[in-house]
């Protein structure tokens, strides 16, 4: 009796890790790392992802310190990814194809963004 529970829950443990495993390799990713114009890696890039097969809206996530990211478990589909950070401009990838169980690489170099100003002068028309 003890031998046939040890074996139902072995058996039981072995079925679950095995739908487990399928179910992780039914999903993809996306992973990139981020750098300046120069090559050096940028921390701190507020990089977001949108796409139609996510639950949510969009996630966001942040280069780590040698400026890379990742997004994992992602539905097999077409993404978007922002990547966005003070004193750059903002870079847009659309339709990045993530397949089951593969990784979709991004190599991002990020330009210095340019100087706008604008100045509006009010001033009263004189009286002739």
């Amino acid at each position: 009796m003890r031998y046939r529970k040890a074996l139902s829950f072995l058996t039981l443990v072995l079925v679950l890790s095995v739908l487990g495993y399928g179910q992780i390799h039914e999903k993809g990713e996306i992973s990139g790392a981020v750098t300046d114009e120069e090559g050096a890696a940028l921390p701190g890039v507020n990089v977001t992802l949108t796409g139609a097969n996510m639950f949510q809206k969009s996630l966001g996530t942040t280069t780590d310190t040698h400026g890379l990211f990742r997004f994992a478990f992602l539905n097999p589909g077409t993404y978007a990814v922002e990547l966005a950070i003070q004193g750059f401009g903002t870079l847009k990838y659309s339709s990045i194809l993530v397949s089951a169980g593969r990784t979709t690489p991004i190599q991002a170099r990020m330009t210095v963004a340019k100087l706008t100003s604008e100045m509006t002068v009010i001033a009263k028309t004189p009286l002739v």
